[in-house]
């Protein structure tokens, strides 16, 4: 056990004290002994008050004792935590796993926002942005929001309401079941296991369809993509839109470019 400055202080103090005292109490008793010649008795008396004295001025070892006791508590409660602080830093134990079953917020909390549970926010409250910087939330608040169960929601403006769903970027809604939005501005992935990796105002709303980029691109049916383009909309089935300009295929297995 280690003990704390304060403690080895306290100890060293107390038995310096003590060890300088007693030598005057040795030394005295002897001068005294031998200027009065008393007895044995006579000088052990003489050496008991002296003594009884250095108790009285020595720090009570039952003190140091309870500093000791607390410590040692304080070094057992330091061992049960599960982060460990140094200033202003606090570092999580390497041999152990953290479970958190509800929100895990980073930032700022989205008043507005009913969490799912688990869900992972990472929220620094962005309102809006463009060539003049980024804005954020007038009353200090978060801007995303994690709703489904085990969402994820990151960026700014983002809603992540499907169940195990993730969205970053800007304005993004990922609301059917495990789909993600991971880039552009004001896409959304709406269809059960969709996606949108970029561009603005694409929606994947087909089961497992996806939107790469593009303008106003549309995947409404199964298994359905676009490629970029400027609002190319796909609703055959297995079909695909290859870029180009109001491009469309409506029937399934096509190919619209």
């Amino acid at each position: 056990m280690k003990f704390s400055k304060l403690t080895l202080v306290l100890l060293c103090s107390s038995i310096g004290y003590i060890d300088a005292q007693f030598g005057k109490v040795v030394s005295n008793a002897t001068d005294e002994d031998s200027s009065s010649k008393e007895d044995s008795s006579s000088s052990q008396l003489i050496k008991g008050k002296k003594v009884d004295k250095i108790e009285e001025k020595a720090i009570p070892w039952q003190y140091i004792e309870r500093i000791i006791n607390l410590e040692r508590k304080i070094e057992e409660l330091e061992e049960s935590l599960a982060f460990n602080c140094a200033g202003g830093t606090c570092k999580g134990r390497d041999d152990r796993n953290y479970i958190i079953p509800t929100a895990l917020i980073i930032g700022k909390e989205n008043p507005d926002c009913t969490y799912g549970s688990p869900s992972l926010s990472v929220d620094a409250g962005i309102a809006s942005y463009g060539s003049s910087g980024t804005s954020f939330t007038e009353d200090n608040s978060g801007s995303n929001c994690p709703s489904g169960s085990g969402a994820v929601a990151f960026g700014g403006m983002t809603l992540a309401t499907g169940d195990g769903s993730f969205a970053t970027a800007y304005g993004s809604e990922a609301s059917g079941v495990l789909s993600s939005v991971t880039g552009g501005r004001w896409n959304s992935a709406t269809g059960q296991t969709s996606s949108v990796s970029g561009g603005h105002v694409g929606v994947a709303s087909g089961t497992h369809s996806s939107v790469s980029g593009g303008y106003g691109s549309k995947a409404t049916s199964q298994q359905s993509s676009v490629l970029g383009g400027h609002r190319v909309e796909v609703s055959g089935s297995r079909s695909t839109g290859i870029g180009g300009y109001y491009q469309s295929c409506y029937d399934s297995y096509c190919i619209a470019q």
